[in-house]
């Protein structure tokens, strides 16, 4: 069975890594208890960098004049529609993660 375009835009709108691999902050159940969540960055930026390059495809295809393209070609329109959705998804993706690992930075500091 081939995948087709559909299931490459649908693969790209999924939620971003931090939605999908950022554990939040939580109370510890007892005050000896560890804190556990992620305090590593790795997440969030991948989704950063997913976002540049989707806002930067986006803005391309924006900028790109209606007669560059080829008469049969699909509207540009729609491809930079699709590209901002991604952008959005994975930038929110990125604030969701950024802003649950400086949660649990701050939380493991003032643990320690």
């Amino acid at each position: 069975m081939r995948l087709g375009p559909s299931a490459l835009v649908l693969a790209l709108l999924l939620p971003g890594c931090s939605y999908a691999f950022v554990q939040p902050y939580h109370e510890p159940a007892t005050a000896t208890s560890e804190v556990h969540c992620t305090s590593a960055h790795t997440s969030p930026l991948v989704d950063t960098t997913i976002t540049v390059l989707a806002t930067a495809a986006t803005v391309y295809l924006v900028a790109r004049p209606a007669d560059a393209m080829p008469a049969d070609a699909p509207g540009s329109a729609g491809a930079a529609g699709l590209t901002s959705l991604v952008a959005l998804g994975y930038g929110t993706s990125a604030i969701y993660g950024f802003w649950h690992v400086s949660t649990c930075r701050a939380e493991k500091q003032r643990a320690e």
